[in-house]
C-alpha cells in the first residue's frame, strides 16, 4: 500500500509517498480502509519537531484522525465493511496513523458511524466534533446567555444542571493538594493541568464555592497574575480566544476570591472509588496531613490494569504510595501482551499477590462492596483472581483514623501454593531494618510482628522516561508476606 513515512523532520514540500506492507491484523486491532482523513496543526508539529522525541514510533506513519471502512474485523464485532470513524489515542504517535491507505487500530478508538456525507466532507468531522464536544461547558454557556438576552428559547432543566455539577466536582474531588491529581490505571500524569480559562468561568457558572477557591489557588499558586503564560505553556493545553474572553471578563471577581486547596472527600459507588482526608488534611488543607484513595472496580475497564483493592496515599502532599502509572505506550501496551508489561500487573500495585498469584483480566474479575461509611470503605477481592489463588474470602478495609490510615486485611484461603505478600510501591527509599515498622522519611507502615514478615526492592531501573517525569529517578517495591501457617486471619497496619 502507499503511504506516508516519518523519521525526520520533514518539511510539507519534501513529504513522499512510500510502498509498504499491508498491516497484518491482530487481537484486539481491525485493519481499516482509509476513505478520507483530515489535516490537523498536530501533524504539522509532529513533521517540524516532535518526530525527534524519544515517545514518538519511527519510522512512523502520521495522522490522528480517519474515516473509512472495515477491512478486517479481527475480533472486534464489527463487520466488514461498515463505515467507521476513528481518533486519537495514540494514533500517528504511539502506533501508525492514517496517512496511508490502510490502518491498523485499536478497536477502543473505532467507532461506527451512520452517515451520509461524502467521504471528503467526512473526513473533516471525527477531530472537530470531538473538540466540539470537549467544549460542553461553552455550548451550556452560550445557551444560557442567549436565553437571557431573549435571542432564543433554550432551557436547562434543573437535574441536567446537577448533573453538569457533579461532573464538575470531580475535578476537586479528584484533586490531592500541592497539584497533585488521584491517578490510577493508564496515567501520564500526576500534576494538575487545569486550566483557568475553563474552570474559573464553569465555577461561576455552577456557583461552586470549593471549585472557585481551587481556581483562586491556581491563579497564586502558579503565578498567574504575573505570568499567566507560564501556566499555559507547562500544561500543553494553549489558550483559545474565546476561552480567554471568558475568563478576561471575570477576572476582577478572580481577584477577589479566597484561595484554598480542596478539602472534599468523595465516594463513586458506580467506579467504587473512594477518597480520604485526614484530620489535618481537611483543616489546613491538601498540603498537609495525609489524604488517601482506595478502588475496587474490575479488571475490564478501559485502560486496565489488574489492581483491584489498590490505594494511594499522600503525605503533607507529596506521594507516599502510588499507583506507578502506565509509562510509555508501545504495541504491546494495546495488544495481547499487555499484562506482559510490569505496570499493569498486581504484583506492582499497592494489593496483596495471593498465594503467588496476580490477578486475572477481565470484567468478571472484580471487586463487591462489602460496608462503605463516612472514613472507611470494606471491599470484598477474591473474585479479581482466578479460581487456582485457592481464595475463600478476602475482605480489604481502609480507614481514616484522624491522623492514621488503618489497613486491614481479612482473608482465608484453602491451601498453601506460594508465599501471600501485601505490595507496596512507593518512591521513597524505605528502611525495613526494624521488625513490625518500616520507615518511609518521617512516615512508617506498622505491621505485627510474628504474623509478617518485611521486605523491599529496587526497581528504579525499570522506569522509564515518563515514569521518571512522575516519580522521580527512583522506585521500590515493598513486599510485606504473611505467616504461612496461617490460612485464614485478621491483620491490621497504620499508615502515618
Amino acid at each position: 500500500m502507499k503511504a506516508v513515512l516519518l523519521d525526520r523532520i520533514t518539511e510539507a514540500k519534501d513529504i513522499v509517498l512510500t510502498e509498504v506492507p499491508i498491516p497484518e491484523v491482530r487481537p484486539g486491532w481491525v485493519l481499516v480502509k482509509v476513505k478520507a482523513f483530515g489535516l490537523n496543526h498536530s501533524e504539522k508539529l509532529l513533521r517540524l519537531n516532535e518526530i525527534q522525541a524519544y515517545y514518538i514510533q519511527k519510522p512512523i506513519i502520521p495522522g490522528i484522525e480517519c474515516v473509512g471502512e472495515i477491512a478486517d474485523p479481527s475480533d472486534s464485532g464489527l463487520a466488514v465493511g461498515q463505515k467507521i470513524v476513528a481518533l486519537m489515542g495514540g494514533m500517528g504517535r504511539s502506533f501508525h496513523g492514517s496517512y496511508a491507505e490502510y490502518a491498523l487500530l485499536p478497536r477502543r478508538i473505532v467507532f461506527p458511524a451512520e452517515s451520509n456525507l461524502p467521504w471528503d466532507a467526512l473526513g473533516a468531522v471525527p477531530e472537530t466534533y470531538f473538540t466540539a464536544w470537549g467544549s460542553l461547558f461553552e455550548c451550556l454557556y452560550l445557551m444560557d446567555k442567549i436565553k437571557k438576552e431573549g435571542l432564543a428559547s433554550v432551557t436547562i432543566l434543573d437535574y441536567q444542571k446537577e448533573k453538569v455539577a457533579r461532573m464538575g466536582a470531580y475535578i476537586y474531588n479528584m484533586y490531592i493538594g500541592n497539584g497533585y491529581c488521584v491517578t490510577f490505571a493508564d496515567t501520564h500524569e500526576n500534576k494538575s493541568v487545569i486550566q483557568l480559562n475553563v474552570l474559573y468561568p464553569f465555577a461561576v457558572w455552577l456557583n461552586d464555592p470549593q471549585m472557585r477557591s481551587l481556581a483562586a489557588h491556581i491563579a497564586t499558586s502558579k503565578n498567574f497574575w504575573q505570568n499567566p503564560a507560564g501556566l499555559y505553556a507547562t500544561s500543553g493545553n494553549f489558550p483559545t480566544l474565546g476561552r480567554e474572553l471568558m475568563l478576561l471578563n471575570l477576572a476582577d471577581q478572580l481577584g477577589k476570591e479566597k484561595a484554598s486547596e480542596p478539602t472534599s472527600t468523595a465516594w463513586y459507588p458506580d467506579l467504587q472509588v473512594k477518597t480520604f482526608r485526614s484530620a489535618d488534611n481537611r483543616k489546613k488543607g491538601g498540603s498537609n496531613g495525609l489524604f488517601c484513595a482506595f478502588k475496587g472496580g474490575n479488571n475490564g475497564e478501559n485502560h486496565n490494569h489488574n489492581d483491584v483493592g489498590s490505594f494511594i496515599v499522600y503525605a503533607d502532599g507529596e506521594p507516599l504510595l502510588i499507583d506507578c502509572g502506565a509509562g510509555e505506550y508501545t504495541d504491546k501496551t494495546f495488544s495481547k501482551e499487555r499484562y506482559s508489561i510490569w505496570t499493569m500487573q498486581t504484583a506492582y500495585h499497592n494489593a496483596p499477590l495471593v498465594n503467588g498469584y496476580n490477578q486475572t483480566e477481565g470484567k468478571q474479575y472484580g471487586a463487591t462492596v462489602v460496608n462503605e461509611e463516612e472514613n472507611s470503605l470494606t471491599l470484598e477481592l477474591a473474585k479479581a483472581y482466578q479460581e487456582e489463588a485457592d481464595i475463600n474470602t478476602w475482605q480489604r478495609t481502609v480507614t481514616m483514623d484522624k491522623d492514621e490510615i488503618l489497613l486491614t486485611e481479612n482473608y482465608s484461603m484453602k491451601s498453601f501454593k506460594a508465599s501471600t505478600r501485601l505490595i507496596f510501591m512507593t518512591p521513597v527509599k524505605p528502611d525495613v531494618s526494624t521488625p513490625g515498622r518500616i520507615r518511609l522519611g518521617k512516615h512508617t507502615i506498622s505491621y505485627p510482628m510474628g504474623w509478617m514478615n518485611a521486605g523491599m526492592e529496587d526497581v528504579s531501573d525499570k522506569l522509564d522516561p515518563v515514569l521518571k517525569a512522575m516519580w522521580g529517578d527512583h522506585l521500590y517495591r515493598i513486599g510485606i508476606g504473611l505467616n504461612n501457617a496461617k490460612m485464614s486471619g485478621k491483620v491490621t497496619l497504620k499508615i502515618k
